[in-house]
């Protein structure tokens, strides 16, 4: 997952690549190799820099080019290199491990590659998928004289997290090895056992519909809040919407998976304190979130729509008549979020209908402006942009808040989705053609669309079925 926020202002850039949306696959991936090429001199680097660098400064190259590798590529290409935002890496991996491989040989014989390390040689070799090599880079660490139990349980999270791939399921018994090894360490391995199996449980197996290995890790997780030190719970309690809302879908089917969920609510408050504010109200928020999944969705008002025959009060469509709907908070800020919903639309239209829901806020830049002034900006904007999908704004004069502010007030659908609470996670809702919500996203990119859209798929395919 690229996991980066574009601006509209990057988006309709003339540097955005627009040339390049129009273009077959193969010109894509073309234009990505030669950008990557071009911005990280490749060559250059193996020619000058190879001799001068460890193997930590060189998986961190690796870790930052892989985030960076897709940064030419625009938000509205209607397709994707994938394949080629995945292979670079591995090439780029392979050339410094081969570097490596020569220069223990050839300059390092009398000062060999050891301690930490170690640990980022093995994670540079598992970017280059040579899992024998970092299996062996990790069993050296960890056979290091002396070595005491923190660096143990660092050294057996860098293995685990470093074949937790849904990419490669084959990888996984790779990392559960590691898993388990952390366990045995007790106290010390509390923090990253507990990083591991949240990413275990919502990235990996979560992802790939492996519910009994995604439950498993998560209960596991929960089990090792009140053995950790008050601080250390933050690695869950400070982002748990995500979490809460996938309990929520693995215990909704059954009764019994209902009372888990409920005993989930017990044990997740119990793990803060009193004054723990911040923590308690992301947890109020991610319950609240989570007991919409399965009941009727809620209605879907605005005052002003666009891309909609008029403006009404009304909901927008009724949310029963068999078709699978997304409602979802839209902003400029986001260029991802309004492309991935565009392409989702495109691509189900019409047995999927996605509504957008825009804030308004009073201002535009550093001017202040009346809310139906703003809404008026934003639709140029969106209008710009393309969407076809209809957006709707609560246009309303701005009213004195209790901080003391002044500013329009909250869309009544927003608040019905909990969606601007303190600590709001989800942002977009699936609905399906009975009109219940079903699942809860944070937001769609490049790196969970295709779930999303196998999800709006299985939906669609149920309301054909049942007709």
């Amino acid at each position: 997952m690229l996991g980066r926020v574009v601006t509209i202002a990057a988006l309709l850039s003339p540097l955005a690549m627009t040339a390049v949306a129009q273009a077959p696959r193969e010109l894509v991936d073309t234009a990505v190799r030669r950008a990557s090429d071009s911005a990280w001199n490749v060559l250059r680097y193996r020619l000058n820099a190879t001799s001068q660098r460890t193997p930590a400064e060189l998986a961190a190259d690796v870790a930052l080019y892989r985030r960076r590798v897709g940064e030419p590529l625009s938000p509205a290409l209607p397709i994707f290199p994938t394949d080629s935002l995945r292979a670079l890496p591995v090439a780029r991996a392979h050339v410094w491990l081969d570097s490596v491989s020569r220069i223990r040989v050839a300059q390092w014989r009398q000062e060999p590659i050891a301690g930490l390390q170690l640990e980022r040689l093995a994670e540079l070799a598992v970017v280059a998928r040579e899992d024998s090599f970092a299996r062996q880079q990790l069993a050296a660490r960890l056979a290091t004289p002396g070595l005491s139990p923190a660096d143990r349980a660092q050294a057996l999270f860098v293995g685990a997290q470093a074949f937790a791939d849904r990419l490669h399921p084959e990888r996984l018994p790779i990392a559960e090895q590691y898993v388990v090894q952390l366990h045995a360490l007790g106290a010390v391995a509390l923090p990253w056992e507990l990083i591991v199996r949240l990413s275990l449980a919502e990235d990996v197996y979560y992802s790939i519909g492996n519910r009994d290995q995604a439950l498993a890790h998560a209960w596991a997780a929960v089990a090792l809040l009140p053995a950790l030190p008050h601080a250390d719970r933050r690695i869950l309690l400070d982002d748990p919407g995500e979490f809460v809302l996938m309990m929520a879908d693995l215990l909704s089917s059954t009764a019994a998976g209902r009372a888990q969920f409920a005993k989930l609510d017990t044990l997740l408050f119990a793990a803060t304190l009193p004054n723990d504010g911040g923590w308690r109200a992301k947890l109020r928020t991610g319950f609240a979130q989570a007991s919409l999944l399965g009941k009727a969705a809620p209605r879907v008002l605005a005052t002003l729509w666009m891309n909609t025959a008029g403006a009404t009060t009304a909901p927008l469509v009724r949310l029963d008549d068999g078709i699978v709907r997304i409602v979802s908070i839209v902003g400029l800020v986001n260029a991802d979020l309004l492309m991935g919903l565009q392409r989702l639309q495109t691509r189900f239209a019409p047995q999927v209908q996605v509504i957008g829901l825009a804030t308004v806020n009073g201002y535009w830049g550093y001017r202040f402006i009346t809310p139906a002034q703003e809404a008026q900006l934003q639709i140029q904007a969106f209008h710009e942009l393309k969407l076809t999908f209809p957006i709707g704004f609560w246009v309303q004069d701005k009213q004195l808040q209790e901080d003391g502010g002044v500013r329009p007030p909250i869309n009544p659908t927003a608040q019905d989705y909990h969606m601007f609470d303190p600590g709001a996670f989800a942002q977009l809702f699936v609905i399906d053609g009975h009109g219940r919500v079903r699942r809860a996203f944070y937001g769609v990119d490049r790196g969970n669309e295709e779930d999303i859209a196998q999800l709006l798929a299985r939906f669609v395919h149920e309301g054909t079925r049942n007709e």
